[in-house]
């Protein structure tokens, strides 16, 4: 079950519908058979406060890959090259003034770290 968690800035968060590119890694992902279409969770964390170096108009996208079912590093490396050239793509489409570093963080949780319930509200079936 990967999790993808993007930081970004303010102005970034702004300009980029991330519920679109979040759309459009899970299909790729799933596409290529590295995870379930339903098993992909993603999720914005937007930085009210952020400096880059000593530029405070520089932006960033940070995406947390983390994969709770261990995958060889090759596949890990290829599910974060689709990570990337999709926050890539749409950072170059939001046409930002400033440079903008994006960048992957991908990592397995360690066997055992993960725990995992899904609680049903009372309605559903």
């Amino acid at each position: 079950m990967p999790h993808l968690i993007t930081e970004t800035t303010r102005q970034l968060a702004d300009r980029i519908d991330f519920t679109q590119v979040f759309a459009g890694v899970h299909r790729e992902l799933a596409g290529h058979g590295y995870a379930q279409l339903a098993d992909l969770k993603s999720r914005l964390l937007v930085a009210e406060v952020a400096l880059t170096g000593d530029d405070p108009e520089a932006g960033f996208v940070v995406t947390h890959l983390v994969m709770t079912n261990a995958r060889p590093e090759p596949v890990q490396a290829a599910m974060a090259a689709v990570v990337l050239a999709h926050m890539a793509a749409a950072v170059r489409q939001a046409a930002f003034a400033g440079n903008v570093q994006v960048c992957v963080l991908h990592r397995l949780a360690a066997q055992g770290t993960y725990r995992k319930t899904v609680v049903m509200s009372p309605g559903a079936v």
